[in-house]
């Protein structure tokens, strides 16, 4: 089993998904307020505001509790492993 490791952000994690499979990435920015704003009509970000904290204070002391210590998964390497997974699943 293996887990994120810390978060290198999002424009490098955007940067090293896209560049994967040959696509030039598109990033923009959304601040905490204009998350709460839009969520006022879109279910999805009302639900993803209420869900930030798992981002800004992340903390697997009850998964490991539960499963035992897991090792983080270098982003590169977790990157390679769901693009691989991706095609796989989608081969013709």
């Amino acid at each position: 089993m293996s887990t994120p490791g810390p978060s290198s952000g999002a424009q490098r994690s955007s940067c090293s998904c896209s560049r994967r499979p040959g696509h030039p990435p598109k990033i923009g920015v959304a601040s905490r307020s204009m998350i709460w704003i839009a969520g006022l009509f879109s279910p999805f970000l009302r639900e993803l505001d209420e869900k930030l904290y798992q981002f800004e204070r992340s903390n697997a002391s009850k998964f490991e509790a539960a499963f035992g210590p897991v090792e983080p998964t270098p982003h590169p390497e977790a990157v390679r492993r769901t693009v691989d997974w991706f095609r796989r699943r989608n081969a013709p």
